[in-house]
C-alpha cells in the first residue's frame, strides 16, 4: 500500500516523466501540464489501472467505483488477475505475455468482472503497453458495459422471439428489396416450396414462385406495390418439385420518408381450401340444378318478405326471371294483397315460433290460379337466430280437385241407399258404408277385418261362390243374386255386383261390392206371381168359355163341309169325279178339326211336336185349298212360292196352323173384303235373298192383308195371351200367341208391318235344312 500511495502521489507514469524534467530544466509549464494529465485521470469517467507486473500500481477512482473499492488505494499492490473471472484467467495470461513481450496495445474485449464484495460486473477491457515509474508497466482502460451488455442481451432475446415468431406463423414470410430480390424468407416458406431457406435468398421472387400462367399477375401486383399499394389475391404457384398449387399472397410496400425500399409478403398454401371450395361450389352447382330440376316451388325470404332465392319452377310459374324476383316482396310481384297477408301471417309464425308450418293457398301462377302447399321452415344464421324463411311448394290443383271430388263420392257413397264394401286381395274387407250397418246390422267396426263369410246364410251352393271368385280373380266383374244373413240371424236377397280393383302393377289388389237390398221387391215380386197366376187361372177359364164357342163355331164350320159333301156324295153316285173331289174335301176338312184340336192343346201346352223334315210349299197349298173355299168371296187370295226352296225340320201341324191363324187374322181384319197375299223365298234375313253357303238361311213365309191395320200401341203387346183387338166374343187372343209359341219352339223370328188403314204384314223366318 506505501509503495501504492507514492505511486498515486507521483501520478501516471507521463505526469511523473513531465514532473522529472521540469525539475531538471526548471521549466514549470511541464510540471502544470503533468498536474492537468493527472487531473485529467483521476476525474475520467472511465476505470484506469495501471500494472506493473502482475500487481496493481496505480488505480483512478473510476476503477475503485467499478471494482467496489472505498478508495483507489484499496487497489494498489493487488494482482489484477484476481478481478477477472476465472474463465479469462488463461486468456489473460497469454494475452499478458504479447502485450509485455510485443509492447503492442490490445484491442477492447468484453470480461466478466469479479468486484471486491464478490459481485459481478461486465466490462470492455483494453491493454496498452506505458513506462511507470521508470518500469515497464500495462496501463488497463476498463468501460462498464452493463447497460450496454442488458440491452443487446434484450434485443438478442428480442430477436430470438421474432424469429420464432416468424418461424412459427403458418405462413411464408418474404422480405423483398425494391428490384423484388428476397432478402429474407421464413422456414415455413422453404417448406411451402420445398426449397431450403439458403436457396431462397438473393433469388427473384417471380422466378421462385411463379409458373408461366402466374407471371403476368404477379409483375402486376409487384408494380402496386412500388406505387404504395397494398394487395391480396389468389394464384398458381410452383414448388421446386415442379408441382403446382393454389397460393394465396398477402403484400405490403416497405415506405422509409416515402420512399420505396422494399415490400414484404406473406404466402398461403390454399390447396386444401381451394379444393374445398372447389368442391362446395360443385355441389352447389349440383345442388342449384337439382332445385332447378325439381317440379317444386322452392323459394327463401328474408325477415322483411323480401324474396333471397327462387329456383326454375318458381321462375316458370311467375314468369320472370330470376333476376326479375329476387329482392323484391310479393306485393310487387303483383300477388292479390289477401294472399300477400295468408304469406305474412304464416311467415311471422315460423319466424316466432322456429316452427314448421304448412298451408294451402291460391297463387297466380301462369295467368291463372292455382292451390299451392307450401312448407315453411326457419332460416337460421350461424348463430342459431331466425334470419328469414325457406318454402317449399308444390301445385296441388288436381289433388286438390280430386280430393274434392273423393270427398264429394265419399259424402255419396256414405248416403247411399246401396250396400257398399271393398276388400283387399284376399277378401278382408276395409271399408263399409253406412248402408251396410243398416242393412246386415254389423257395425262397422264390428264388419272390417272380417270377410264376405260373416253374411254367409248357408242357402247358397258352393259352385256359386267358386265361379264368384273365378271370375273376379281373372279381372272379370260378376252380378248375381245372393242370399245373405243378418247380424240377428234373419235372411236377405240382395243383387251383388263385385269388380276387382286394379294396383299400379296391373295386378288385382282388391274388390268393390255394390249390393241393392231386393228383399222386399222379391216379396212383392213373389205376391204378384202369385196375384198373376190367379188372375191367369180365372183368366183361362174365362177364357175357356170363349174358347169353347169359338171351337164350336169352328168345328161347326167343319162338320158344315163334311155334312154338305156328305150330300154331295149322296146325290153324285154316279159322278165318281165328284165324289172324289166331295171325300177329299170331308178330308181336309176332318185334317183341319184334328188341326184345331192341336191348336187347343199347343195353347194348354200339352201337344208334343212331330219334328221331320217338312215341305213348305206343300202346306202353302193345302192352306191355299182349305181357305178358297172358307173365306169370303171378296177376298182376293195370291200365292207365291219360289221354286226349288229347301225343307225345313218343324212340325207340319203346328206350322199349318200358325200360317192359318194368320190367314184367318187377315180375314177378320178385311171384313169389307181386300186382297190377301202369301209368299214363300228363301233369304239370309240380311235385307237381302241372296243366300251363301256360309250364311244361315231361312224360309221366309209372309201373309200380307190390305185390312185395317193395327196401332202402335196394339203392336206391342200383339203375342200376348189373351189379347184381341176384336169385339168382345169374337176373339180369343190366342191365335197370335200361338204362332209365337210355334217359332220359337222351331228356332224361328217374327216380324211384324202394319199400319192403321193400309194393312198389316206377317213374316215368319223358319230356319232352313241344310
Amino acid at each position: 500500500m506505501k509503495e501504492g500511495a507514492t505511486s498515486r502521489c507521483e501520478g501516471p507514469p507521463n505526469a511523473r516523466a513531465m514532473k522529472d524534467g521540469m525539475n531538471s530544466n526548471g521549466v514549470g509549464s511541464l510540471s502544470k501540464s503533468a498536474e492537468l494529465y493527472r487531473a485529467l485521470v483521476d476525474n475520467a469517467p472511465i476505470a484506469i489501472l495501471v500494472r506493473t507486473g502482475e500487481r496493481i500500481v496505480f488505480a483512478n477512482p473510476a476503477a475503485a467505483k467499478l471494482l467496489g473499492a472505498g478508495d483507489p488505494r484499496e487497489l494498489v499492490g493487488r494482482d489484477a488477475l484476481d478481478f477477472f473471472g476465472k474463465e479469462f484467467h488463461e486468456h489473460i495470461r497469454s494475452r499478458r505475455r504479447a502485450t509485455e513481450g510485443e509492447r503492442a496495445p490490445v484491442r477492447e474485449e468484453e470480461r466478466r468482472l469479479i468486484r471486491i464484495d464478490g459481485t459481478e460486473v461486465h466490462a470492455a477491457v483494453s491493454a496498452a503497453p506505458i513506462d511507470f515509474g521508470g518500469q515497464p508497466s500495462v496501463q488497463l482502460v476498463l468501460r462498464d458495459i452493463t447497460a450496454e451488455r442488458a440491452a443487446r442481451v434484450a434485443l438478442q432475446a428480442s430477436e430470438e422471439q421474432f424469429r420464432r415468431v416468424i418461424d412459427s406463423i403458418n405462413e411464408g414470410l418474404l422480405l423483398l428489396d425494391p428490384a423484388g430480390r428476397i432478402t429474407f424468407a421464413n422456414e415455413r416458406l422453404a417448406q411451402i416450396l420445398g426449397t431450403p431457406t439458403g436457396e431462397l435468398v438473393g433469388r427473384d421472387s417471380i422466378d421462385l414462385l411463379g409458373l408461366p400462367e402466374s407471371n403476368a399477375l404477379l409483375n402486376e401486383h409487384r408494380r402496386s406495390r412500388r406505387s404504395g399499394v397494398s394487395d391480396e389475391y389468389d394464384v398458381m404457384l410452383g414448388r421446386k418439385s415442379g408441382e403446382a398449387f393454389f397460393g394465396h399472397i398477402s403484400g405490403a410496400p416497405l415506405m422509409i420518408g416515402g420512399e420505396f425500399v422494399g415490400s414484404v409478403a406473406l404466402v398461403s398454401d390454399i390447396s386444401q381450401r381451394k379444393r374445398a371450395e372447389i368442391a362446395l361450389r360443385e355441389n352447389e352447382e349440383k345442388f342449384h340444378r337439382l332445385l332447378d330440376s325439381m317440379p317444386t316451388y322452392v323459394f327463401s325470404l328474408d325477415a322483411g318478405g323480401r324474396i333471397t332465392a327462387v329456383n326454375a319452377a318458381f321462375c316458370r310459374g311467375v314468369g320472370l326471371e330470376a333476376g326479375d324476383i329476387i329482392g323484391r316482396t310479393g306485393s310487387e310481384l303483383g300477388v292479390p294483397p289477401e294472399v300477400v297477408r295468408e304469406w305474412r301471417a304464416a311467415a311471422t309464425i315460423v319466424v316466432t315460433t322456429g316452427a314448421t308450418r304448412m298451408m294451402d293457398v291460391l297463387v297466380p301462377i301462369a295467368g291463372r290460379m292455382r292451390t299451392v302447399r307450401a312448407t315453411l321452415n326457419p332460416v337460421r344464421d350461424s348463430d342459431g337466430r331466425i334470419v328469414g324463411v325457406s318454402g317449399v311448394g308444390l301445385d296441388v290443383t288436381e289433388q286438390k280437385n280430386a280430393e274434392v271430388t273423393v270427398q264429394r263420392l265419399m259424402r255419396a257413397v256414405e248416403q247411399m241407399d246401396e250396400v257398399m264394401l271393398t276388400t283387399d286381395r284376399d277378401g278382408v274387407i276395409t271399408y263399409v258404408n253406412p248402408a251396410f250397418e243398416r242393412v246386415y246390422g254389423y257395425t262397422r267396426e264390428q264388419a272390417v277385418g272380417q270377410t264376405p263369410r260373416l253374411l254367409k246364410s248357408g242357402e247358397m251352393r258352393a259352385e256359386e261362390y267358386r265361379h264368384m271368385w273365378a271370375e273376379i280373380l281373372a279381372g272379370r266383374s260378376t252380378r248375381m243374386e245372393y242370399i245373405n244373413r243378418t247380424a240377428n240371424g234373419s235372411r236377405v236377397r240382395v243383387i251383388s255386383s263385385i269388380s276387382p280393383l286394379f294396383g299400379d302393377d296391373g295386378q288385382v289388389s282388391g274388390f268393390v261390392c255394390i249390393q241393392e237390398d231386393v228383399t222386399l221387391r222379391r216379396a212383392a215380386e213373389d205376391e204378384q206371381r202369385r196375384l198373376k197366376e190367379r188372375m191367369d187361372h180365372l183368366s183361362r177359364i174365362e177364357a175357356l168359355g170363349t174358347l169353347a164357342g169359338g171351337i164350336a163355331h169352328d168345328f161347326n164350320n167343319i162338320l158344315s163341309i163334311i155334312l154338305s159333301h156328305t150330300t154331295v156324295i149322296e146325290r153324285s153316285r154316279g159322278d165318281q169325279e165328284r165324289i172324289e173331289k166331295a171325300i177329299r174335301t170331308v178330308k181336309q176338312a176332318v185334317e183341319r178339326g184334328s188341326a184345331l184340336s192341336k191348336q187347343v192343346l199347343t195353347f194348354a201346352r200339352r201337344a208334343d211336336r212331330q219334328v221331320q223334315p217338312l215341305d213348305i210349299a206343300t202346306v202353302l197349298r193345302e192352306i191355299h185349298m182349305m181357305i178358297a173355299e172358307t173365306f169370303p168371296r171378296s177376298i182376293h187370295i195370291a200365292v207365291e212360292i219360289d221354286p226349288d226352296l229347301p225343307r225345313v225340320l218343324g212340325d207340319s201341324g203346328q206350322i199349318h196352323q200358325a200360317l192359318l191363324n194368320l190367314c184367318v187374322n187377315a180375314r177378320d181384319a178385311m171384313p169389307d173384303g181386300g186382297s190377301l197375299t202369301i209368299r214363300a223365298r228363301l233369304t239370309t234375313h240380311q235385307g237381302t235373298t241372296e243366300s251363301t253357303a256360309a250364311s244361315p238361311r231361312f224360309i221366309c213365309v209372309s201373309v200380307k192383308d190390305t185390312g185395317i191395320g193395327m196401332s202402335a200401341e196394339a203392336q206391342e203387346h200383339l203375342f200376348e195371351p189373351f189379347f184381341t183387338t176384336k169385339e168382345k166374343g169374337k176373339g180369343t187372343g190366342l191365335g197370335l200367341s200361338v204362332v209365337f209359341g210355334v217359332m220359337r219352339a222351331h228356332g224361328g223370328l217374327i216380324e211384324v208391318d202394319s199400319v192403321p188403314g193400309a194393312g198389316t204384314e206377317f213374316r215368319l223366318y223358319l230356319p232352313a235344312s241344310s
